[in-house]
């Protein structure tokens, strides 16, 4: 679809009767109510078997629909959330991952197709490629010889030797500032929230030269309340700067740790699931955005541990309190797992740790003495030693011992095999 304005988007779908009269083209209803309607088409007009369509709803994380079949009459699966089958083997780590993919950091990453596709799409032999995060696509094309800028700020990314990466561990208005960059292509692929999209695109917009072209990903229509914002304001940003086609379902991501964690414990199954649209644009002319400089993702008050490849954040927040070890599920969470993993989810929860494997909590006090327990971890003391010493030496530990083996205890396992 060639456009040079943003497209209407609307579409008619199937209605039932808990779906929201829609009879007026471009309506506004409430993203709940839309993600309804989609499960609705889904079921209807595409004859997709619950377990099915409930990954089929434009992006909503698949908890959401399944939540709507509970409170209706159809029953999606045989089981009950939580009984899931064991998953098929994790792939694992790539080398360039120094551990498990980080929820606060927003790390989803392409699947080998979709990083195939888009470099042999965007990029010809020695085509200067600058990679916003985005990775994976940054390693594929600097091996067709393309000098290659990655700007990824994650701790847990690192390039190794590679000559032909310029690997900037920052934030990205602070990269793109260094220089470097002018016509290329330009891979984008910002955490899937309003203001990093504003901030990533206020912060590319000086050195987007007249020639160049840029990858952007889109979530899809109802990957968040946020989304359609985010798509209108993208579309504005490249059709005030030149032309752009926009490519429906064009990227694949894996499902990370923690999301599978969240799938299994719904009783779904496991699945490469997500997907993204791509808006490909083609820079003619130079507009200057309003300076917005700040990270969306600030997390200074998040503590990160790495402990054997396991990502544990821990929020030191002045509310909780010192004394034994306290702490509580979210509400929603199966067992230690919550179930949706947008920020917006964590924020309500008042989740304060969380992990690269799907189990978020509430620590209500003695933060600190578990920030202690987690930097001997870190640091490379056994689990079995921690406990020890608590054991022998700390008084008030409180449940820290049970919160321990939560959080790290099976990973602990799996290294020593």
């Amino acid at each position: 679809m060639q456009c040079s304005q943003r497209p209407d988007g609307w579409f008619p779908v199937a209605v039932d009767e808990k779906t929201p009269d829609r009879s007026l083209v471009g309506s506004r209803l409430n993203w709940i109510d839309e993600v309804r309607i989609s499960l609705t088409s889904a079921l209807i007009d595409r004859h997709l078997a619950p377990a099915e369509a409930v990954f089929q709803c434009e992006g909503a994380f698949p908890t959401v629909p399944l939540s709507l079949l509970q409170e209706s009459t159809v029953h999606a699966f045989s089981r009950t959330p939580g009984s899931a089958e064991p998953a098929t083997e994790v792939a694992r780590r790539p080398p360039w991952r120094t551990a498990e993919n980080d929820l606060l950091m927003s790390e989803w990453y392409f699947t080998e197709d979709t990083i195939d596709g888009l470099v042999t799409s965007f990029v010809q032999t020695g085509d200067p490629v600058i990679s916003i995060g985005c990775p994976t696509v940054a390693f594929r094309a600097a091996e067709s010889m393309s000098r290659t800028i990655l700007v990824d700020a994650s701790p847990w990314v690192s390039i190794g030797t590679s000559p032909r990466i310029d690997h900037r561990r920052l934030d990205v208005t602070e990269a793109l500032r260094m220089g470097g960059c002018g016509i290329g292509v330009y891979f984008i692929d910002p955490p899937w929230h309003f203001d990093d999209y504003r901030a990533w695109l206020s912060a590319v917009a000086p050195v987007l030269e007249p020639g160049s072209r840029v990858c952007l990903v889109l979530p899809q229509r109802l990957s968040s309340r946020a989304s359609q914002a985010i798509r209108t304001y993208c579309m504005d940003f490249f059709a005030a700067r030149g032309r752009f086609d926009l490519l429906p379902n064009h990227v694949a991501y894996r499902t990370p740790e923690f999301e599978r964690a969240m799938l299994l414990a719904s009783g779904l199954p496991v699945a490469d699931w997500r997907r993204g649209d791509v808006l490909d644009a083609r820079i003619d002319r130079i507009v200057q955005p309003e300076l917005i400089d700040f990270d969306a993702r600030d997390l200074s008050d998040w503590k990160p541990f790495n402990i054997g490849g396991r990502v544990v954040r821990l929020r030191l927040a002045s509310d909780v309190t010192d004394g034994p070890v306290e702490f509580s599920p979210p509400p929603g969470a199966k067992g230690w797992v919550i179930l949706n993993p947008s920020r917006s989810a964590l924020r309500d929860a008042r989740v304060n740790c969380v992990t690269s494997s799907g189990v978020a909590l509430r620590i209500r006090s003695g933060a600190r003495m578990l920030a202690d327990s987690l930097g001997d971890l870190e640091a490379g003391v056994a689990l079995e030693d921690v406990i020890r010493r608590l054991d022998a030496g700390v008084t008030h530990t409180g449940r820290l011992e049970e919160l321990l083996l939560q959080l790290v205890g099976d990973n602990q396992k799996r290294e020593a095999r």
